[in-house]
């Protein structure tokens, strides 16, 4: 996603979520704070980003829908969440996207989305299921898009970002939540509700891709939304 000016979202942010709860602490034994028991509730199909659908023909094998939608969220489950955050965040350098909006894994910088996919693909490497690895666009207090990791788990979802070191419920992120991957299928892209959807629902599924998945056929009701959805895709 596109950063204008990186650092005073990053102070800004980390001013708003110094005070929230975390879910660091979280030990062996231990349950996490009761502001986690919240999970997202899928909407409406909507369009995948565009950027996406091409990272999935580069690399099959993340886009693969694999295991349960949520984790059990202890102890151990913390600490390997909070490890893969930590190491991406701090070996990934930021930088703003000026042209084409590609993902990529293994990049030693780039923006929002190169942290979620590699985010995304250190934990599918560690066993975490796929389904439960849903990456999410948001919208952030400074209106500017956004990509994060959400992690569906049995005490509500919690979202991996680049912009914060801590692992936040996904609903004190103090983000818009735009469109997300469906736990049924990470192929498949769905609104958040009680959130505003970047595109309305797709009409139809087309015949499946070459791995049997089916491909969402958009549906626009007219121009203009189809114009911000392609701007979401390569910010």
């Amino acid at each position: 996603m596109r950063y204008r000016g990186f650092f005073a979202p990053l102070l800004a942010l980390g001013l708003m979520t110094s005070a929230a709860p975390s879910l660091a602490d979280v030990g062996p034994g231990r349950r996490a704070p009761t502001q986690a028991a919240a999970d997202v509730r899928e909407g409406a199909f909507v369009l995948a980003p565009q950027a996406f659908l091409a990272f999935c023909a580069r690399y099959p094998a993340d886009c693969a829908s694999t295991g349960s939608n949520q984790i059990r969220l202890d102890g151990d489950a913390m600490a390997k969440l909070s490890a893969v955050n930590a190491s991406v965040n701090r070996r990934v350098a930021p930088v703003e996207l000026t042209g084409k909006d590609v993902w990529r894994l293994g990049l030693s910088a780039g923006h929002c989305a190169i942290y979620a996919v590699q985010k995304r693909h250190d934990l599918l490497a560690q066993g975490f299921p796929a389904a439960a690895l849903s990456l999410a666009v948001v919208t952030t207090r400074s209106s500017q898009l956004h990509l994060v990791l959400v992690v569906r788990t049995d005490q509500g979802a919690v979202v991996l970002d680049n912009l914060n070191g801590r692992i936040m419920p996904w609903t004190q992120t103090a983000y818009q939540y735009r469109r997300i991957q469906s736990a049924d299928n990470p192929m498949l892209w769905v609104s958040v509700a009680g959130s505003r959807p970047v595109q309305p629902a797709v009409a139809a599924l087309s015949a499946p891709d070459g791995e049997g998945r089916p491909v969402p056929v958009p549906s626009f009701a007219d121009r203009p939304q189809q114009d911000l959805v392609e701007v979401a895709s390569r910010s």
